[in-house]
């Protein structure tokens, strides 16, 4: 716990927040991708282009891969459907999209005016370093 490792070598990256981070590794010149809720293959959805990986942008649920969960609860336990199937309680997993929304704050974090809230502007030179 708190201790960070780098898990590649990049020579493109793009961070939107924690766990919201986009990169092409120096090793396959692939873009590989970090995005709580998104699978790893919704790299597959930006084509090649970290461009695209930005605020707002959609993984496709069917490339991802990432399901979403509905719940399905019988009144009278196991009943047959109009189709002849045995139907009860169930969980129905479905495709769904992931929208990469903004994380609150953290541009402000990134920002001059956090710096010098919290460091003072007497040290802005290690700020632009």
């Amino acid at each position: 716990l708190g201790v960070a490792e780098p898990d590649s070598e990049y020579s493109e990256y793009v961070v939107l927040g924690p766990k919201r981070y986009c990169g092409r590794s120096v090793k396959d010149n692939e873009l590989h991708i970090t995005v709580a809720g998104v699978p790893k293959d919704g790299a597959k959805c930006l084509e090649n282009d970290i461009d695209k990986f930005h605020r707002n942008f959609i993984f496709d649920g069917e490339i991802t891969g990432k399901k979403a969960h509905f719940y399905f609860f019988s009144k009278d336990g196991i009943t047959i459907d109009e189709f002849g199937n045995e139907v009860g309680d169930s969980i129905d997993l479905q495709p769904c999209n992931y929208h990469l929304g903004a994380v609150d704050k953290y541009d402000y974090i990134l920002s001059d005016d956090y710096f010098y809230e919290y460091f003072g502007e007497e040290n802005a030179d290690i700020y632009d370093q």
